[in-house]
């Protein structure tokens, strides 16, 4: 099953791939992107079971990514992550599809 990770910071995307790598029952194809535009790319001719997506990047930030993806047609099930959560963004992130 492929699984998208796109987040500009090298750690939160190790940490993303370790956490799915123990789970025990599902195997993951896991594709990583560095930034929103490489996570763009990264769709041609995928179609991801999910996305694991962060907020604040440089460059395409995770709703403009949400907004482009979904122009191409794509729309797998996307899990926005951030460092600084609070309900507006969980409102944003609910009205993009995530």
């Amino acid at each position: 099953m492929p699984v998208l990770i796109v987040d500009d910071s090298r750690e939160d995307r190790t940490l993303f791939r370790n956490w799915l790598d123990r789970m025990p029952d599902c195997k993951f194809r896991i594709i990583e992107a560095a930034n929103g535009e490489a996570g763009l790319n990264a769709l041609n001719g995928q179609k991801p079971a999910c996305v694991i997506l962060d907020v604040m990047m440089y460059g395409l930030d995770g709703f403009q990514w949400l907004t482009a993806a979904r122009q191409g047609r794509v729309a797998a099930p996307t899990i926005l992550v951030t460092g600084m959560p609070s309900e507006s963004v969980a409102t944003r992130a609910k009205a993009y599809g995530a």
